[in-house]
């Protein structure tokens, strides 16, 4: 299994802007495939790549990635404290990386 970050699962990912590269190449990897197999067969595929994990509830720690405090619990107990950077980070990566590849919604 694979996650997007560096770190360790669950909800260890130390830094938020160190990005786990074979992640992002199995991506590519993936997207590419999907890509070869619309080809070979004429239809037309969707790679639908969800974001973010709103229903993590603190596991990965997908779903609080500007949290300033160490449980989900007290996160979504003060919503004006979150910080989006993190997620303005993320967001313009995955966008840079994948907005070339037609059949890719989110």
């Amino acid at each position: 299994i694979l996650y997007p970050y560096v770190g360790t699962p669950p909800n260890q990912w130390g830094d938020f802007h160190e990005f786990n590269v074979s992640f992002w190449q199995h991506l590519d990897w993936c997207l590419e495939q999907l890509l070869s197999l619309e080809e070979e067969t004429g239809k037309q595929f969707v790679a639908d790549l969800i974001l973010f994990a709103p229903y993590d509830y603190g596991h990965w720690g997908f779903d609080c990635m500007g949290c300033p405090y160490p449980t989900y619990d007290e996160c979504h107990k003060q919503p004006d404290t979150y910080n989006t950077t993190n997620d303005v980070f993320y967001l313009k990566y995955l966008i840079a990386r994948v907005a070339s590849y037609r059949h890719v919604w989110w």
